[in-house]
């Protein structure tokens, strides 16, 4: 003879089963805030450590410092960016509204000038963005890299 559960029991998992049931038809459907885009100060000075896995010609990541004074009265930031291990002099990267940006290489004691289209970002450049599927996160790389990776020639 199979084993039977007390009577208790079952009137125990009836009820649980009844109050879950009352208490999901009671709740309110929840649903996720709307995000909307947060308006950076005028000026403001931030820090980034950045992790660069993608270089391989140094034989593997590098541990990056990034310092960021941002100024957008004057349209410009300027990007200080140190290699933590290796002691090389900092890069001084200084980027303009109009997408004109400047490379100053202290240790080759050079200045390398290109275009990135969209300049800096405005103040309210901040925007929510979910990708919805792994090609969206593949089309946003490949557009960045196309513009900040050198191209063959």
């Amino acid at each position: 003879m199979a084993p039977t559960l007390p009577s208790w029991w079952l009137l125990f998992l009836l009820l649980l089963g009844v109050g879950a049931t009352a208490a999901a038809r009671g709740s309110k459907k929840l649903t996720p805030p709307v995000s909307t885009a947060y308006e950076w100060p005028e000026r403001f000075h931030a820090v980034v450590v950045s992790i660069n896995l993608t270089n391989h010609d140094r034989g593997g990541g590098r541990l990056q410092l990034i310092e960021i004074y941002y100024d957008w009265p004057h349209g410009r930031d300027l990007n200080i960016v140190r290699d933590q291990l290796s002691g090389d002099p900092p890069l001084y990267n200084v980027e303009w509204v109009n997408g004109t940006s400047y490379l100053f290489d202290t240790a080759a004691s050079s200045c390398r000038t290109f275009q990135f289209p969209v300049g800096i970002l405005p103040r309210s450049g901040v925007t929510p963005w979910t990708p919805t599927s792994p090609l969206d996160i593949q089309r946003q790389y490949a557009a960045c890299a196309a513009v900040l990776l050198p191209q063959p020639q």
